[in-house]
């Protein structure tokens, strides 16, 4: 298995989104993002928090303990753009 950074093992990461995520516009105002190590540990990107300028983050570790953050998407703008990745999965041409 080939090294992730800092040479650290790559780790087994699965995802999966709600239908909507990413799907009409930036900031994302609807759906999920959910990424789940293979160490059971996971993030989730909850854009259905009731304010469409920030985004409820939900981090797990492996061991249960979770920590809940609530940030404006500005913070991901640069980082986290979806669109394109999924635009042809989710058109129906």
């Amino acid at each position: 298995m080939m090294g992730g950074a800092n040479g650290a093992p790559e780790k087994d990461i699965s995802m999966s989104t709600t239908n909507d995520f990413g799907a009409l516009s930036w900031p994302y105002e609807t759906g999920k993002l959910e990424l789940t190590a293979a160490d059971g540990s996971w993030l989730t990107l909850n854009a259905d928090n009731g304010d469409p300028q920030s985004v409820m983050i939900e981090i797990s570790t492996r061991d249960g303990v979770t920590e809940t953050l609530i940030q404006p998407w500005s913070l991901w703008t640069e980082n986290l753009r979806f669109e394109f990745v999924f635009r042809n999965a989710w058109s129906s041409d």
